[in-house]
């Protein structure tokens, strides 16, 4: 039996055309669905550019909250090669006149020529200990006899000491990583290591004297320094000395008295420990952190054994609008002038000047790039929601009473008059006005004279906030109510994105429901076209079984026929 399915088998007729057709006109209501969705993804895009355009323009407002941006300063080098420096907002404008006596200097030390700089000491000495702990600037370094030059430079290197190590010549060189007279190589050594390198002299008796650098501080005034180190001479213990933020270098030396075999003083700000009899002095840290490492902090070592100086340590030296002696550990000075910091880069052989003025272009720029964003946001507002009645066009957001309202309330919190007692209380008063079409513009120079004029006011007009000055300025209000705008889950335009998003759903699963009756239409007519056939090809079955039963009669054929 034919597949009555098949549209036209029984009658002929393209009845699945004609459903075809029939679900065309039953679909319409799906195609509007369609239409709603990319409609609402239209406006939620629309509204998602909104909230990027004024998150940025939250940026630019957070730099008129900044104090700094007023009353920066900016400095100048007449030979910046030379002396090049930089400024705080604490610095007064002025001109410096820099004479460089002399620039600060790292520690560098020699040991002896060796032989070879990659056989293992132990065949280089005729004795050499298994096992050694050197210290250097206070961090214990472990020499074996397996090591060479080239190994123990690698391990000076890798253990943050304070110290380069290089070999050159198959010499180990040290050179201290700052300048100054406070970091000078701080050398303590243990079964005559140091000496047999050729760092330090042979001390005979063997009782170096270990001294700290310098101090700053002087003898009597707190080092604000904590921890604990243990002093040994041949490895036995002679006692642990407890240094707190109180303690001095003269209550350190004391301690140090109280020692078995131990002597101590302070002599131009250096702190010396001696033993009474004849062994090597060994420093240990026993506060279990490097921070509080008081060996590292004082720098105490060998000082006076030190075999070849390649250079001494020296502080820089320069002299300020004819005030000598001022100097520093490092290149950089950022004490002898309040708010500024400058670096001696070379040695000049004329004086350098430095000029410190009021950096007013920081505070132009800033207002420079909110007007900017400013007019960007403007903008793109007013192209969502324009309309043009002569030729029916208009903005995807047209008439968008939401938008309307926070268009109007940016412009009046950008516009409306401060409460500061002030006669700078509105941004027209510093160059900065909106015309009738909503364009913000900017007037650098009406600006710049209102900032000299009245520095603090202007500043003020701007920075003040309502728990520090009892009013807000225009950054705090404009940054407060765009954070009512933008603020995650609760802001009214992450509300509005998450409205859209939920309209989307709405109208899928309302478009999901459709479909599915959309097939269940389908499938009726289906049924009904398939029913239309085999009714049609049973009668015609009918019929033919009849034209042949009245064939058989004869001549009943002609007379049906002619029926």
């Amino acid at each position: 039996m034919a597949d009555l399915s098949l549209s036209g088998v029984g009658t002929g007729m393209d009845w699945k055309g004609i459903v075809d057709k029939l679900m065309q006109y039953e679909r319409q209501p799906l195609y509007n669905y369609n239409q709603k969705i990319q409609n609402y993804e239209l406006e939620k895009n629309a509204w998602q550019d909104v909230n990027s355009r004024l998150s940025h323009l939250e940026g630019k407002v957070a730099d008129l909250t900044e104090v700094e941006t007023f009353t920066s300063m900016k400095s100048s080098s007449s030979d910046k090669d030379m002396i090049s420096a930089s400024v705080t907002s604490d610095a007064v404008s002025g001109s410096y006149e820099i004479d460089v006596i002399q620039m600060a200097k790292a520690h560098r030390i020699s040991g002896d020529k060796l032989s070879d700089d990659e056989t293992a000491f132990k065949d280089l000495f005729t004795t050499f200990s298994a096992s050694s702990n050197i210290m250097i600037n206070g961090t214990n370094i472990e020499v074996t006899e397996d090591d060479t030059l080239v190994t123990l430079q690698e391990k000076i290197n890798q253990s943050n000491v304070g110290a380069n190590a290089t070999v050159v010549d198959n010499h180990l060189i040290l050179e201290s990583t700052k300048t100054g007279t406070e970091n000078e190589v701080a050398l303590i050594d243990d079964n005559d290591v140091l000496e047999k390198l050729g760092l330090l002299n042979q001390v005979n008796p063997d009782n170096p004297v270990l001294e700290s650098s310098p101090q700053t501080e002087g003898a009597t005034t707190a080092l604000n320094l904590k921890g604990s180190f243990e002093v040994k001479v041949d490895g036995v213990s002679k006692g642990t000395i407890t240094v707190t933020e109180s303690s001095t270098l003269n209550t350190i030396s004391n301690d140090l008295n109280g020692l078995t075999d131990i002597s101590s003083g302070v002599n131009a700000g250096a702190l010396s420990i001696d033993a009474a009899i004849s062994g090597d002095i060994e420093l240990v840290n026993t506060s279990g952190t490097d921070e509080d490492n008081i060996i590292k902090e004082l720098n105490i070592g060998n000082k006076a054994d030190i075999k070849t100086q390649l250079q001494a340590t020296q502080n820089a030296e320069v002299s300020i609008n004819g005030i000598n002696n001022i100097t520093s550990q490092s290149n950089t000075f950022s004490e002898a002038i309040n708010g500024v910091s400058f670096t001696v880069k070379d040695n000049p052989t004329e004086t350098v000047t430095i000029d410190v003025s009021k950096d007013l272009q920081k505070a132009v720029g800033a207002i420079q790039d909110f007007v900017k964003q400013y007019n960007s946001v403007e903008s793109f507002i007013d192209n969502k929601t324009h309309y043009n009645p002569d030729e029916q066009d208009a903005g995807v957001l047209q008439g968008d009473p939401t938008l309307m309202r926070i268009d109007s309330n940016l412009r009046t919190s950008v516009t409306s008059i401060i409460n500061n007692n002030s006669s700078y209380d509105q941004l027209a008063m510093v160059g900065v006005s909106i015309d009738k079409e909503g364009k913000m513009s900017f007037d650098s120079s009406k600006f710049k004279d209102a900032l000299q004029e009245s520095p603090e006011e202007v500043q003020k007009l701007f920075t003040a906030t309502e728990d520090t000055d009892g009013f807000s300025g225009i950054g705090e209000r404009v940054d407060n109510y765009l954070n009512m705008l933008l603020k995650t889950n609760t802001g009214v335009l992450p509300e509005k994105v998450d409205y859209y998003d939920t309209m989307v759903e709405d109208v899928e699963e309302q478009k999901n429901e459709l479909e599915r009756q959309l097939e269940m239409t389908r499938e009726r007519y289906t049924q009904q076209f398939t029913a239309m056939e085999k009714a049609i090809t049973k009668m015609r079955s009918q019929q033919s079984w009849m034209m042949s039963q009245l064939s058989s009669l004869g001549g009943s054929t002609s007379l049906l026929s002619s029926l």
